[in-house]
């Protein structure tokens, strides 16, 4: 079951309209990732920008990095290999909120990743202020 992510850093919109009724949204910011104990694949998962229909919504691509990092007990005192990956992102819309549901794949070995930068770009078909 994924994890719910409720608390971020320096969120960030830009709105361009394309045409009369497309939009895209770019949305950066940093997920901070309440996560339990290393070395367990874990999926977190959260919610951006406007709240849209499914009609309105036309696509969504997502971009995922670790941004913090943390020692899981002694494993770099050892000489041992830092291991993490992010194991797979995706973004697509979400019936319940109507918004954007990010969903990020943790795999650790002997580190915990603790915050994930992500960027999201999304297309939208909704009508001009």
């Amino acid at each position: 079951m994924p994890t719910d992510v409720t608390s971020f850093e320096n969120q960030q919109t830009l709105q361009v309209q394309l045409s009369a009724t497309n939009r895209l949204y770019i949305m950066t910011g940093i997920a901070k990732l309440m996560t339990a104990a290393p070395m367990v694949p874990d999926v977190f998962r959260f919610l951006v920008g406007p709240q849209m229909t499914h009609q309105q919504f036309v696509t969504a691509v997502v971009m995922a990095s670790p941004s913090k990092v943390l020692q899981a007990g002694s494993a770099l005192a050892t000489g041992q290999v830092v291991d993490f990956e992010i194991a797979s992102f995706d973004a697509d819309w979400d019936d319940e909120s109507g918004q954007v549901q990010v969903r990020v794949e943790i795999a650790s070995a002997n580190v915990m990743v603790v915050a994930v930068a992500y960027q999201v770009t999304l297309l939208a078909e909704m009508q001009a202020d």
